[in-house]
Protein backbone atom coordinates (compact mmCIF):
# COMPACT_ATOMS: atom_id res chain seq x y z
CA UNK A 1 0.00 0.00 0.00
CA UNK A 2 3.07 1.91 0.48
CA UNK A 3 2.98 3.77 -3.58
CA UNK A 4 -0.48 5.64 -1.81
CA UNK A 5 0.67 7.14 1.07
CA UNK A 6 0.52 10.24 1.25
CA UNK A 7 -1.78 10.75 -1.69
CA UNK A 8 -4.39 13.66 -1.10
CA UNK A 9 -7.78 12.34 0.53
CA UNK A 10 -10.82 12.73 -1.98
CA UNK A 11 -14.33 11.70 -1.06
CA UNK A 12 -15.21 11.33 -4.82
CA UNK A 13 -12.06 10.14 -5.89
CA UNK A 14 -12.46 7.42 -8.93
CA UNK A 15 -10.14 4.40 -9.45
CA UNK A 16 -8.13 5.95 -12.15
CA UNK A 17 -7.57 8.98 -9.87
CA UNK A 18 -5.80 6.12 -7.61
CA UNK A 19 -4.11 3.92 -10.15
CA UNK A 20 -2.41 7.19 -11.25
CA UNK A 21 -1.74 8.34 -7.94
CA UNK A 22 -3.66 11.37 -7.84
CA UNK A 23 -5.93 11.00 -4.81
CA UNK A 24 -7.70 8.07 -2.84
CA UNK A 25 -10.43 7.36 -0.66
CA UNK A 26 -10.71 4.46 1.59
CA UNK A 27 -12.52 2.13 -1.36
CA UNK A 28 -9.92 2.77 -4.24
CA UNK A 29 -7.14 2.54 -1.83
CA UNK A 30 -8.82 -1.32 -0.52
CA UNK A 31 -9.53 -2.27 -4.89
CA UNK A 32 -5.65 -0.56 -5.59
CA UNK A 33 -4.44 -3.08 -2.88
CA UNK A 34 -6.71 -5.94 -3.24
CA UNK A 35 -5.60 -5.76 -7.20
CA UNK A 36 -1.81 -6.05 -5.86
CA UNK A 37 -2.53 -9.07 -3.90
CA UNK A 38 -3.82 -10.45 -7.61
CA UNK A 39 -7.40 -9.98 -7.08
CA UNK A 40 -9.35 -8.82 -10.45
CA UNK A 41 -11.10 -6.07 -8.21
CA UNK A 42 -13.42 -4.00 -10.80
CA UNK A 43 -13.93 0.00 -9.68
CA UNK A 44 -16.91 0.14 -7.96
CA UNK A 45 -19.32 2.48 -6.30
CA UNK A 46 -19.50 1.85 -1.82
CA UNK A 47 -22.95 0.97 -2.29
CA UNK A 48 -22.21 -1.70 -4.87
CA UNK A 49 -18.99 -2.71 -2.57
CA UNK A 50 -21.52 -3.47 0.70
CA UNK A 51 -23.89 -4.99 -1.79
CA UNK A 52 -21.65 -7.58 -3.08
CA UNK A 53 -19.19 -8.42 0.35
CA UNK A 54 -21.86 -7.78 3.13
CA UNK A 55 -23.78 -11.21 2.92
CA UNK A 56 -20.10 -12.89 2.67
CA UNK A 57 -18.72 -11.14 5.94
CA UNK A 58 -19.24 -12.34 9.39
CA UNK A 59 -19.46 -9.54 12.25
CA UNK A 60 -15.79 -8.95 13.79
CA UNK A 61 -15.20 -10.00 17.42
CA UNK A 62 -12.44 -8.10 18.60
CA UNK A 63 -10.22 -10.62 20.92
CA UNK A 64 -12.15 -13.41 18.49
CA UNK A 65 -12.41 -12.89 14.58
CA UNK A 66 -9.06 -14.87 14.26
CA UNK A 67 -6.18 -13.76 12.00
CA UNK A 68 -4.71 -16.86 10.12
CA UNK A 69 -2.12 -15.55 7.92
CA UNK A 70 -4.42 -14.30 5.71
CA UNK A 71 -5.54 -10.41 5.09
CA UNK A 72 -8.48 -8.97 6.23
CA UNK A 73 -11.07 -7.05 4.85
CA UNK A 74 -13.26 -4.81 7.19
CA UNK A 75 -15.64 -2.70 6.52
CA UNK A 76 -19.03 -0.83 7.99
CA UNK A 77 -21.83 1.16 6.70
CA UNK A 78 -19.42 3.98 5.08
CA UNK A 79 -16.09 2.44 5.24
CA UNK A 80 -13.45 0.47 4.32
CA UNK A 81 -10.30 -1.10 5.46
CA UNK A 82 -7.65 -3.40 5.44
CA UNK A 83 -6.52 -5.42 8.49
CA UNK A 84 -2.12 -4.79 8.33
CA UNK A 85 -0.47 -6.34 11.28
CA UNK A 86 -1.55 -8.79 14.35
CA UNK A 87 0.95 -6.74 16.96
CA UNK A 88 0.83 -8.65 19.90
CA UNK A 89 1.11 -11.79 18.10
CA UNK A 90 -1.93 -13.36 19.63
CA UNK A 91 -3.96 -14.86 16.16
CA UNK A 92 -6.87 -12.68 16.90
CA UNK A 93 -8.30 -8.99 15.97
CA UNK A 94 -8.09 -6.49 18.56
CA UNK A 95 -7.74 -3.13 19.19
CA UNK A 96 -3.81 -2.72 19.37
CA UNK A 97 -3.62 -4.50 16.00
CA UNK A 98 -2.92 -2.43 12.81
CA UNK A 99 -5.21 -1.44 10.12
CA UNK A 100 -4.26 0.93 6.96
CA UNK A 101 -7.01 3.10 5.26
CA UNK A 102 -7.81 6.80 4.00
CA UNK A 103 -10.54 7.92 6.50
CA UNK A 104 -11.26 11.45 5.55
CA UNK A 105 -7.41 11.76 5.43
CA UNK A 106 -4.83 9.98 3.36
CA UNK A 107 -3.76 6.50 3.55
CA UNK A 108 -2.18 5.96 6.94
CA UNK A 109 -1.53 2.82 8.93
CA UNK A 110 -3.24 3.15 12.41
CA UNK A 111 -3.79 1.43 15.24
CA UNK A 112 -7.92 -0.70 15.30
CA UNK A 113 -8.69 0.62 18.64
CA UNK A 114 -7.97 4.46 17.73
CA UNK A 115 -10.42 3.99 14.63
CA UNK A 116 -12.92 2.48 16.60
CA UNK A 117 -12.95 5.18 18.97
CA UNK A 118 -13.55 7.78 15.99
CA UNK A 119 -17.04 5.68 14.73
CA UNK A 120 -17.79 3.41 17.98
CA UNK A 121 -21.80 2.98 17.09
CA UNK A 122 -20.90 1.09 13.73
CA UNK A 123 -20.64 -2.38 13.59
CA UNK A 124 -17.41 -3.39 11.93
CA UNK A 125 -17.79 -7.02 9.32
CA UNK A 126 -14.74 -8.76 8.28
CA UNK A 127 -13.86 -11.11 5.01
CA UNK A 128 -10.47 -13.20 5.13
CA UNK A 129 -8.84 -12.46 1.87
CA UNK A 130 -7.83 -16.12 1.12
CA UNK A 131 -8.47 -18.85 -1.69
CA UNK A 132 -12.01 -18.21 -1.25
CA UNK A 133 -12.00 -14.53 -1.47
CA UNK A 134 -13.73 -12.69 -4.68
CA UNK A 135 -14.31 -9.26 -5.65
CA UNK A 136 -17.20 -9.21 -8.12
CA UNK A 137 -16.78 -9.72 -11.49
CA UNK A 138 -17.85 -7.64 -14.65
CA UNK A 139 -21.04 -9.47 -14.99
CA UNK A 140 -21.92 -9.35 -11.00
CA UNK A 141 -21.18 -5.86 -11.07
CA UNK A 142 -23.57 -4.61 -13.64
CA UNK A 143 -26.67 -6.08 -12.07
CA UNK A 144 -25.57 -4.34 -8.57
CA UNK A 145 -27.24 -1.03 -7.86
CA UNK A 146 -24.82 2.19 -7.83
CA UNK A 147 -26.54 3.53 -5.75
CA UNK A 148 -28.90 3.17 -2.59
CA UNK A 149 -32.49 3.83 -3.90
CA UNK A 150 -33.74 7.07 -2.40
CA UNK A 151 -36.08 6.65 -0.08
CA UNK A 152 -39.70 8.18 -0.87
CA UNK A 153 -41.51 11.08 1.66
CA UNK A 154 -44.10 9.32 3.78
CA UNK A 155 -47.63 10.76 2.92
Amino acid sequence: MSPLQGLPYRLYARQTDTDARQAVNCLTAVVFALRRLGHACPSMTPYQALTYWRPRAQPLRLGQTPVDGAGLLLFTHEHFLLFHADLDGNGTVDAQDEVIHAYYRPVAIERLGNWLRQSPTQQVWSIPIDGRFACPSQEELARLPRHRPRQQPEM
